[in-house]
């Protein structure tokens, strides 16, 4: 038996808009240089709010979850936490970005074009 792991779910299309909205408004992908060998891909989206973040896990089910403590990094009290979702395996990036590419506008020719780069349309 050949082990073959889990890509990204395949969202329902109201679920890629959200989290296709989310990656418009709060996030970032791309490929990134790496001192070895070639670029990594990475998409994440930063939001104060946990169950926002939350919600892109449970919808995608690829990535993780991290916090950012603003009051360490920044010294100021008043700042909320600073929650992270993030992506860096290549094929749930990629299966991610097919899925909410149609629901993009800014962003919407760099996500196709990392799908076409990775020939996994």
């Amino acid at each position: 038996m050949t082990y073959q792991p889990q890509v990204a779910r395949e969202m329902l299309p109201i679920e890629a808009a959200w989290v296709g909205a989310m990656v418009e408004g709060d996030g970032s992908f791309g490929v990134y240089p790496r001192a070895s060998q070639h670029g990594y891909m990475k998409l994440s989206v930063n939001n104060t709010e946990v169950e926002t973040i939350a919600t892109l896990l449970r919808l995608t089910g690829a990535g993780g979850i991290s916090v950012v403590d603003r009051e360490t990094r920044y010294h100021r009290r008043h700042h909320k936490a600073n929650w992270q979702w993030q992506v860096g395996r290549r094929a749930d990036v990629v299966a991610i970005l097919r899925q909410i590419a149609p629901f993009h506008t800014g962003k919407q020719d760099r996500a196709l074009a990392l799908v076409q780069d990775n020939n996994i349309l």
